[in-house]
């Protein structure tokens, strides 16, 4: 997640994302401020959703086809 993370902060432009703001330029270089780190969660928060996205399509493919909720005495014959 920290190589993503990373990549998406060198390939964006994070001073033209959130627009002209003065409060950027009068930090220090070097010196983290909330742009950046409100890039940086936001970046996170997409990763951890994508995440759950995958992992539960993936259980739903390796679940396959119930009939439980729409055959109920089919089941019986199918063991589930």
């Amino acid at each position: 997640m920290l190589f993503l993370v990373c990549a998406v902060l060198s390939d964006v432009d994070c001073c033209k994302l959130f627009g002209s703001t003065d409060h950027m330029l009068d930090t220090a270089i070097g010196i983290d401020n909330h742009i950046f780190t409100l890039v940086r969660h936001i970046v996170r928060f997409f990763l951890a959703i994508r995440k759950f996205h995958i992992v539960k399509s993936w259980n739903i493919a390796q679940k396959g086809v119930s009939v439980r909720q729409s055959m109920t005495k089919l089941v019986l014959f199918k063991n589930q």
